[in-house]
Formats: C-alpha cells, structure tokens, sequence
C-alpha cells in the first residue's frame, strides 16, 4: 500500500483548527486478548503515557471536525507543540497521515533501536528507514524528555565487567 503524501497545512480547508486544538497511531490502540499491541512492549511499557492528552485533543477535535484528523496526525502536532512549550523548537508538521487498525507488540522489536546501539548502529538503523543524521539526533534529543527504564542502562552503572564494575567511558561523576 502506498504512503500518502503529507503536506503542512492538510486540514487547512477540512478542519481549520485542528492544529490549534491539539495514527499510524497504532500506538495508542490497546490490546486484545492474545494478541499484545505496541503499547504494552517493554520498550513502552511503562514509560510511554500520556495517552490521556491525545485522548482528550482527539475528542476536541471529533467535536469541530468529525471523522476528518487522524490520531496520527493529532500525535505528530502535539510532538511539536511539547518541543516547542519545553524547548522553543517550531517547525512545520506535514499532515495527512492516516490511522492504522493493527497493533502489534513484535513490531517494537523490529523498528525501536535498542538501548544499548552505539552511535554508528543508530546512524544505520536511522539510514535504513530513510532518516537523515540530523533527524536521528532530533528524534533521540526529543525521547531524552521523559523516562527510561532502568534495564536500559543499569549494566553500565554496576558489574559492567570483570575489569571495571562501572563503564569507564562515562563520566564517573555522571554514575
């Protein structure tokens, strides 16, 4: 199936604010029995919330503009309304994405880098879904706000190996 083409300004004409108020946000979809969906992987589970927000832009959003955003789209413009309230980054959202109905917990595994990639790892992993360097670091600066599980790094802190029971290529103050 082909992606569509996203331009800025999408729901211009079809619904002007939507923008103002706020898949394949295949993310936000729950589970169902045998079949785990994305949200509960252990790369997302438990740190990923905030799916009460979305809940509550989309709800806005179906009362002006009914069955015309996606949840994607709403996910996408409260990325860049969260960097821009934290960190005054602004840039254009291309809009025009479509929701997906599947949520499958092994696709994390198959399109998530894992924690412990070294910068030429996530660089290839990055190329390979046609992201530039400069989209890699702003994508990893814009998962540094929140939480990471302390599975994702706590080797480095304690028992790192035989020689070195913390990873000496970090700053021992930071450990």
């Amino acid at each position: 199936m082909a992606s569509p083409l996203l331009k800025v300004g999408f729901y211009r004409a079809a619904c002007p604010s939507a923008e103002a108020i706020g898949c394949d946000a295949s993310v936000l979809l729950d589970s169902t029995p045998g079949k785990p969906a994305e949200k509960d992987h252990p790369a997302n589970n438990p740190s990923l919330r905030g799916f009460e927000v979305i809940d509550e832009a989309k709800a806005q959003i179906e009362a002006r503009c009914p069955k015309t955003v996606s949840c994607s789209d709403i996910i996408a413009f409260a990325a860049r309304d969260s960097g821009f309230k934290v960190g005054g980054i602004n840039y254009a959202v291309p809009a025009g994405s479509r929701d997906g109905h599947v949520s499958l917990s092994d696709d994390v595994a198959q399109n998530l880098p894992p924690p412990f990639f070294n910068a030429k790892q996530l660089e290839d992993n990055f190329s390979r879904k046609g992201l530039s360097r400069d989209e890699m670091v702003t994508l990893s600066g814009a998962h540094s706000i929140g939480v990471s599980h302390c599975s994702s790094f706590s080797n480095r802190l304690y028992s790192f190996n035989a020689t070195h029971p913390q990873d000496p290529s970090m700053d021992p103050k930071y450990v």
